[in-house]
């Protein structure tokens, strides 16, 4: 009996397929207007928990790594709520909270996945003495992953719900806004935008999830 030759499919591809053209449109926008040397340092953020900010992060990590050109390292850095392990089928540890801790090192908490030029790293299994994480702290991560020329992309906690967001954002190079269709109100977003602005963080674009019967009245262009 020969051995079939034909590639195994990453079950990654399935997990994007229904989004494909939406994340393979927002990386042509944001690949045209980043500088060719430099890889891409993104966030993905939300107004709540539940607005689908890991699968959006996931999904978005997915297409770069198809289309970015370069290797892609997706980060989990929601300690609140954990859920990339569990979507992409890996143990929740060792992750960022133990390189924090210094329990492990970073090379042995990345994780390879069965799509080539994709890495993950979970948040990890995070503990009731667990701090904050400061800029500087996240920064010298993100250099030491960056080292290889890979683009980043981070699930964060929503935005401005827990204080340790902002470090978060503030360490990278800019935030994709998701948002909720079915519950997302004008006023949820008015404050993220606020401390976006103040810490000088850009924002990228937004992401609306969710959305099944067209835009929410408050996004709709005026006529």
């Amino acid at each position: 009996m020969t051995r079939s030759t034909t590639p195994v499919r990453s079950s990654l591809l399935d997990l994007l397929d229904p989004y494909a053209p939406t994340f393979a449109t927002l990386w042509t926008g944001l690949l045209a207007n980043a500088p060719q040397e430099a890889p891409l340092r993104v966030a993905f953020t939300s107004c709540e928990h539940g607005d689908g900010t890991t699968t959006a992060a996931a999904c978005a990590a997915i297409s770069l790594a198809l289309h970015g050109g370069r290797e892609v390292v997706l980060v989990e850095a929601n300690a609140h709520r954990p859920g990339l392990a569990e979507l992409l089928g890996l143990p929740a540890g060792p992750g960022l909270e133990e390189v924090r801790s210094g329990e492990v090192a970073l090379e042995s908490a990345v994780r390879e996945t069965d799509l080539p030029g994709l890495r993950v790293l979970t948040v990890g299994v995070p503990k009731v003495t667990s701090v904050p994480p400061r800029a500087a702290e996240l920064s010298r991560i993100w250099q030491n992953l960056a080292g290889e020329n890979c683009h980043l992309i981070v699930d964060a906690p929503p935005a401005p719900a827990h204080p340790q967001t902002v470090p978060i954002l503030a360490s990278l190079d800019g935030v994709i806004l998701v948002l909720n269709a079915r519950r997302t109100k004008r006023g949820d977003v008015r404050p993220v935008l606020r401390s976006l602005d103040s810490a000088g963080i850009p924002l990228l674009g937004t992401l609306l999830n969710r959305c099944t019967r067209g835009l929410p009245a408050w996004l709709r262009p005026p006529r």
